[in-house]
C-alpha cells in the first residue's frame, strides 16, 4: 500500500509519516520562461535549451569521473586506516541479543536445530544493527575517506545498496517515491542526518536548505563504472541531482568508491552471534539432508536432496538467495563420473557435495560440505576420501585463513596463499568473496575459478577489520580406492575478520565427511 508523501527529517523509512498533501509544482529556475513566440522558435529555442542541459550534465559527470580516477588511484592504498572500536550495546539491547539466543524451545529429535528469534525480537536486534552502523560506524568512515556530505537517493524499487543498510528491513521493504538520505559530518566529527521523501519539486527546496545549512566541502555521491557496490544511484538520478542542485554546489559533487564499499562490508555489533546461530542451523540442515534420514541409496536422487533443502529452509521460515547444488562423484570405467539431476540417482560408495545458503534478518550464509554414502560391507569412508578433505582442502583452507590480514588486497592474499599451497604439493584453486549483508557482498575477491592469477578491479580492493568472509575453494586428489581416480573436494565456510585483524571460524569447518548410513536388508 502506498503512503502518502512526506518531507523533512526523519529517523527512519518505518516512521515516515506523510501530511497527506501534494505541494503545488512550482517552476524549476532552469525552465524555460513561458513565452509568446512562433511555433518554430519556440521550438529552436527548446531544442538548444535540451541541448544545452545534456551537455552540461554529460561534461559535470565527464568531469567527476576524471576527478574520481585521480583520487581513486592515490586513495586505494593511501586511504586513513578505520578500525571501528567495539562497545557493548545499551542494556535493553543486551537483554534482547541474550534472549533470543538463550530462547529455550523444543528441538527436532533427529538433529539439534538452534531456534531463531520471533519476528518481532528480530526486528528489535535489526534495529540496533543499524543504529550502530549509522550513529558509529558511518562517522568514522566519512571522516577516513574525507567525505562532507554524502548523499543517497533513489526511487521505489531502484534502492542503492545503502539504503538497504541504514533502514530497518524487518519493516521497510521498499524505498516510497524519491527517498533522499543526507549524511553530514561536522567539523566537530558529529553526524548530522535527513530523509526527505517525496515526489514533487519540494524535495529539492528541502536539499537545497540542508546545503545552505551545512556548508559542505564535498558532496559525495555513488556512481562507479566499475565497482556495483559503489554505483547505487542511478543515472538518471544523478542527472536529476546535478539539474536541481545550486549551481555552486555542482562542483563540489566528488566520487568515494570505497565508502559504500567499506560501510556495507563492515559487520555493526552484535551481528556475530546471530550469524553464528544461523551457521550451526546451516551445518544441522546439511547433516540431516546428507543422512539416511533423506537419502535412500538406488532410489534418492540429487534433485531430491535439493528440493529436500528448499522444503526444509521453508519450513523453518527462512529463504536463500540460491538454490541448492548437489551433485554426486564415482569412480567411472575411464574415469571419475560426476552427475546431478533429477537423473542422478545416489548410489552407494557415492562422494556427495552440496552447495548450500540460507537468508534471515538480513544475513546470507554460504556453504559446501561433502559426504560419503556407505557400501553395505562399509563401516567408515574410504581413508583416501577422508584424507582428501583433511589432508587437502582443509590444509588450503589452513593457508588462506592465515593469509588474509586487514589492509592487504585480495590479489596479494591470493598470490601469498597460492605459492604456499604449491610448495605443500597440494593442487586446487583458490575463490573466496565477502559475504554478509549479500551472498556476493561487498569487498575483495579473493581469486575466482577462472581467475587465479588475480581479479581485476574486485580482487584490488584492500580488505577491512570486521567483514566477513566465505572461505571457498577446491582440492583435486587422486583416491587410491578409486584406481587414482581423482575427485574434487568443494569445501566452503564462513568466517570473520576481528578488529585485530585475525580470521576466525564464525562456527566451525567441516572437517569429516558426513556419513550416510543406510540400513541395507
Amino acid at each position: 500500500m502506498e503512503k502518502e508523501p512526506g518531507t523533512g527529517s526523519a529517523e527512519s523509512l518505518a516512521d515516515e509519516r506523510g501530511a497527506g498533501v501534494d505541494h503545488p509544482k512550482k517552476p524549476s529556475p532552469r525552465q524555460l520562461p513561458q513565452v509568446l513566440v512562433s511555433p518554430i522558435l519556440r521550438e529552436a529555442i527548446v531544442a538548444l535549451t535540451a541541448l544545452a542541459a545534456f551537455l552540461y550534465v554529460a561534461v559535470t559527470l565527464a568531469r567527476l569521473n576524471a576527478s574520481y580516477r585521480l583520487h581513486h588511484n592515490h586513495k586505494l592504498h593511501h586511504q586513513k586506516e578505520f578500525v571501528p572500536s567495539r562497545h557493548a550495546e545499551g542494556t535493553a539491547g543486551q537483554e534482547v541479543l541474550h534472549a533470543a539466543l538463550n530462547r529455550d524451545e523444543p528441538r527436532s529429535s533427529a538433529v539439534p536445530y538452534t531456534p531463531m528469534p520471533p519476528l518481532r525480537d528480530q526486528a528489535d536486534i535489526q534495529d540496533l544493527w543499524v543504529a550502530d552502523r549509522v550513529d558509529r560506524i558511518l562517522p568514522a568512515l566519512l571522516a577516513a575517506h574525507d567525505v562532507s556530505f554524502w548523499l543517497v537517493s533513489q526511487r521505489e524499487y531502484g534502492e542503492d545498496p545503502v539504503f538497504w543498510a541504514t533502514v530497518p528491513r524487518s519493516k521497510v521493504f521498499s524505498a516510497r517515491r524519491r527517498t533522499l538520505m543526507a549524511f553530514h559530518l561536522t567539523d566537530e566529527g558529529l553526524l548530522k542526518k535527513w530523509l526527505f521523501i517525496d515526489n514533487t519539486p519540494k524535495v529539492w527546496d528541502d536539499l537545497k536548505a540542508v546545503l545552505e545549512e551545512t556548508k559542505p566541502r564535498n558532496i559525495a555521491i555513488n556512481a562507479d563504472s566499475t565497482l556495483a557496490f559503489a554505483d547505487g544511484m542511478h543515472l538518471g538520478e544523478a542527472e536529476a541531482i546535478i539539474a536541481n542542485l545550486p549551481l555552486q554546489y555542482v562542483p563540489r559533487i566528488v566520487r568515494r568508491p570505497l565508502l559504500p564499499i567499506q560501510f556495507l562490508a563492515t559487520r555493526p555489533n552484535g551481528m556475530l552471534p546471530f550469524y553464528e546461530n544461523l551457521m550451526k542451523i546451516v551445518h544441522s540442515i546439511i547433516a540431516e539432508g546428507f543422512s539416511a534420514k533423506v537419502i535412500t541409496p538406488g532410489k534418492t536422487s540429487t534433485a531430491d536432496v535439493q528440493w529436500w533443502f528448499r522444503d526444509k529452509i521453508q519450513a523453518m521460515n527462512m529463504t536463500t538467495w540460491f538454490h541448492p547444488s548437489v551433485d554426486l562423484t564415482r569412480p567411472g570405467p575411464s574415469g571419475p563420473i560426476n552427475k546431478s539431476g533429477p537423473d542422478a540417482i545416489i548410489q552407494p560408495g557415492d562422494l556427495i557435495w552440496t552447495d548450500f545458503g540460507v537468508t534471515i534478518m538480513g544475513l546470507n550464509t554460504d556453504t559446501q560440505h561433502m559426504g560419503y554414502v556407505l557400501k553395505p560391507d562399509e563401516a567408515d569412508p574410504p581413508a583416501g576420501l577422508e584424507r582428501g578433505l583433511t589432508h587437502h582442502s582443509n590444509l588450503m583452507q589452513d593457508v588462506v585463513m592465515e593469509e588474509i590480514l586487514p589492509g592487504r588486497t585480495g590479489n596479494e592474499v591470493l598470490v601469498a596463499a597460492r605459492k604456499k599451497i604449491q610448495e605443500l604439493g597440494v593442487n586446487g584453486t583458490v575463490y573466496c568473496h565477502p559475504i554478509g549483508d549479500y551472498g556476493h557482498a561487498a569487498g575483495s575477491l579473493i581469486g575466482m575459478t577462472n581467475l587465479q592469477d588475480g581479479v581485476p578491479v574486485l580482487g584490488d580492493l584492500p580488505i577491512f577489520p570486521n567483514m566477513w568472509y566465505s572461505i571457498e575453494l577446491q582440492a583435486n586428489v587422486p583416491i587410491p580406492e578409486w584406481g587414482g581416480q581423482h575427485a574434487n573436494f568443494r569445501q566452503e565456510e564462513d568466517a570473520y575478520i576481528d578488529e585485530k585483524g585475525d580470521t576466525h571460524w564464525v562456527f566451525r569447518r567441516q572437517d569429516k565427511l558426513h556419513v550416510v548410513r543406510p540400513t541395507y536388508a
